[in-house]
């Protein structure tokens, strides 16, 4: 016999997802490492495609802001985004810290 399965509602995971995402981002943008933790440890995508069309992915913001500690947090490999990632004007991590004088990352 078959069981069945409960209807999935792809909506509201796509907008959970969105709001981790979200929450997710703030926090690196504010250089709250111990909110990016738990972001992370609740399952917060870092590679999470914005709809809105925001390009930079959580380790660019992380260097822009030249906070060392996300940079390095944000650039571990494993799901984080990869260092040579660019946005669609080819701009990288790397690059947004020079643009910003935060040699030190």
């Amino acid at each position: 016999m078959f069981s069945v399965m409960p209807p999935v509602d792809e909506a509201a995971e796509a907008m959970a997802k969105l709001w981790e995402a979200v929450a997710l981002r703030g926090a690196v943008d504010r250089g709250d490492v111990e909110a990016v933790d738990k972001c992370l440890e609740e399952g917060a995508n870092p590679n999470y495609k914005m709809p809105d069309g925001a390009f930079w992915t959580v380790l660019m913001l992380a260097a822009n802001s030249g906070n060392a500690v996300l940079v390095e947090k944000m650039s571990k490999g494993g799901k984080m985004p990869k260092v040579d990632d660019k946005d669609p004007h080819g701009v990288q991590a790397i690059m947004l810290a020079a643009f910003r004088s935060h040699a030190y990352i």
